[in-house]
């Protein structure tokens, strides 16, 4: 995936940048040498970080894609709800003639109860919630 590439090319860099600063000016003193290491070194963990930064993007893409699921997951369950309240209102109002309006109200009820989330639903039917 990119991302991993791009956050082991930094560490990568990081890296050598810190084994740069300590192998090839060893020889050189003075304040702007101490200088020069610790700005350099602040250099290379601040690329460091970047690649840790990379990483914190992976994640984020990752809770969007999962986002994107359960609001696919959701509008699944919304739609077979729906189809079930739609074909079952078609057979009510089919048979209302021969019920003289009594399946209606029993599809009123059914459907009341069938667009209820589950939770409301097991709650309704536990005795001790009374």
């Amino acid at each position: 995936m990119w991302g991993e590439q791009i956050s082991k090319e930094c560490a990568q860099i990081a890296e050598d940048y810190k084994r740069a600063i300590e192998s090839e000016i060893p020889s050189w003193e003075g304040d702007a040498a101490e200088a020069y290491r610790a700005k350099a070194t602040e250099i290379a963990e601040q690329i460091q970080s970047l690649a840790a930064a990379v990483g914190v993007s992976q994640a984020v893409q990752g809770f969007g894609q999962l986002v994107a699921t359960v609001r696919g997951i959701t509008r699944d369950l919304i739609a077979d709800v729906v189809g079930e309240i739609l074909i079952a209102a078609g057979a009510a109002l089919a048979s209302s003639w021969f019920t003289l309006g009594g399946s209606l109200a029993a599809f009123t009820g059914w459907a009341v109860a069938r667009g209820r989330p589950p939770r409301a639903r097991s709650r309704a039917r536990s005795p001790s919630s009374s």
